[in-house]
């Protein structure tokens, strides 16, 4: 099962539109992120807000067979719910679905018990 953690900056002044979005994803909408995610072989997806000197951050973890090719799929899926996903990522996020991802994050430590 893989695993992929990312960081993603929130732009100035979008955090109380973020906070929408996941209350939509957790509620009113949370039967088609369900959905998506199934589809795209994750079995977890979790997002935390960091508040930093420098500015908000979201902390994403995605788990499950389709983990690492998540973004991927999301960036040219023409689904409705999946639409509306990457609309609102891009709305709160400098993220653009449209260009080159971002190189993969590199795992530096790895503890477990």
């Amino acid at each position: 099962m893989g695993t992929v953690t990312f960081i993603a900056p929130l732009n100035p002044g979008k955090t109380a539109q973020w906070w929408e979005f996941a209350r939509a994803c957790e509620g009113a909408r949370s039967a088609e992120f369900a959905e998506m995610n199934k589809r795209f072989g994750l079995t977890r997806h979790a997002a935390w807000l960091q508040q930093t000197p420098m500015g908000d951050l979201v902390i994403v973890l995605t788990e499950g067979p389709g983990a690492e090719e998540f973004m991927g799929k999301l960036a040219t899926s023409e689904q409705p719910f999946d639409v509306w996903m990457r609309e609102q990522v891009e709305a709160v996020h400098p993220i653009d679905f449209s260009a080159e991802p971002p190189p993969m994050p590199e795992r530096g430590i790895n503890w477990s018990a």
